[in-house]
């Protein structure tokens, strides 16, 4: 994430429910699929600038045990779709 304030908080959720509205401070998170393919999601929201959040970003992966998730470009605070 690069833009607004770098007081960052993102929100994961995924299709299995493994995720649910889990926070984290970073854009990385680590996941155990539960089934063969799985939807996971991700918002972020700024902190510091109440109101300014990302789209929801969107990635479906198959089954690897202990996958890095990493979502780039989230935040364009212009609301150009530029960071």
């Amino acid at each position: 994430v690069t833009g607004g304030s770098g007081n960052y908080e993102f929100i994961w959720n995924a299709s299995d429910n493994s995720l649910v509205n889990v926070k984290t401070s970073t854009g990385t998170i680590t996941v155990n699929p539960t089934s063969k393919e799985i939807i996971y999601t991700v918002v972020v929201n700024d902190l510091t600038n109440v109101g300014c959040s990302s789209n929801v970003a969107t990635g479906t992966l198959h089954a690897v045990n202990k996958q890095k998730l990493e979502f780039n470009n989230l935040i364009t605070p212009g609301g150009d779709g530029l960071n």
